[in-house]
């Protein structure tokens, strides 16, 4: 067993957009992003927790996007996310759970789009479970944020 490591310093902290490595420790750095992912969402679409069904929120949010890729003639990258909270789960149940949800709410949302005009051959769905959190979940607030989907569009 490796001895303890000193205490983090002050400066040892850092948002949580920048963490690489997410539950369960010691799986490795998450892969980098591509290059066609860097670019901010056009739509965020929330769900509850658990829940993969797109709400009456969440179309809007796509109607916009979808305007957005008519208006521009893009490629459109799905991306689902998960919060890092899970049942009492072993730490490859917790994993695959957290995949399954946020792979499931990319195809949601895919659907959506296809139904509301986007062809599907200009769509690319992309889970990526709890591995890029955009609030850290000390509280329901910040757990509720990293439940969502992203639409970027991508020339």
């Amino acid at each position: 067993m490796p001895a303890p490591s000193r205490p983090a310093a002050r400066s040892d902290f850092v948002q949580a957009n920048r963490f690489s490595t997410r539950f369960p420790a010691g799986m490795g750095p998450a892969p980098a992003p591509a290059a066609s992912l860097s670019a901010a969402p056009v739509a965020t679409i929330f769900f509850k927790s658990g829940s993969s069904s797109v709400n009456a929120d969440g179309r809007r949010e796509i109607r916009r996007a979808v305007d957005l890729v008519r208006n521009r003639g893009a490629r459109v990258v799905v991306k689902g996310h998960a919060s890092s909270r899970t049942k009492d789960l072993d730490p490859l149940r917790h994993q695959m759970a957290n995949f399954r949800i946020s792979y499931d709410r990319a195809q949601a949302v895919a659907r959506e789009l296809v139904r509301q005009g986007v062809d599907q051959q200009a769509i690319e769905i992309s889970a990526v479970s709890d591995s890029e959190p955009v609030y850290y979940e000390v509280m329901p607030a910040g757990e509720a944020g990293n439940r969502r989907v992203e639409i970027v569009l991508v020339n």
